[in-house]
């Protein structure tokens, strides 16, 4: 068994966490195909309530994005952020040469 064979996926990550202070980082998993990981987590005060800024990286065997935040309010608002950036990388994998993917996300 492999590596990313023994990644959990998001949906497993989910099911055990009810908060992102619940989430403990670094944590790597995989979604839509990639390797995902979750760098940290910063909680942080918005007028009225407060936020998250998760620090990720994306990629898959041949390449890696260099790390990137996503600011979001919780667990949902994080998949639905991380699904577009997912959905970027692969469209960008598809249509880019290697090397100019490269040079894009690192």
């Amino acid at each position: 068994m492999g590596y990313e064979e023994r990644l959990p996926n998001l949906r497993e990550l989910i099911a055990a966490s009810v908060s992102l202070e619940d989430i403990v980082y670094p944590i790597s998993f995989t979604y839509e195909g990639l390797f995902v990981n979750i760098l940290e987590i910063m909680k942080y005060p918005r007028p009225g309530s407060h936020g998250y800024l998760v620090v990720v990286q994306v990629g898959d065997k041949g390449v890696v994005s260099k790390p990137f935040t996503i600011d979001c309010q919780n667990v949902n608002d994080m998949v639905i952020k991380l699904r577009e950036e997912v959905l970027k990388f692969k469209y960008l994998r598809r249509v880019l040469p290697k090397r100019e993917l490269e040079k894009i996300v690192t």
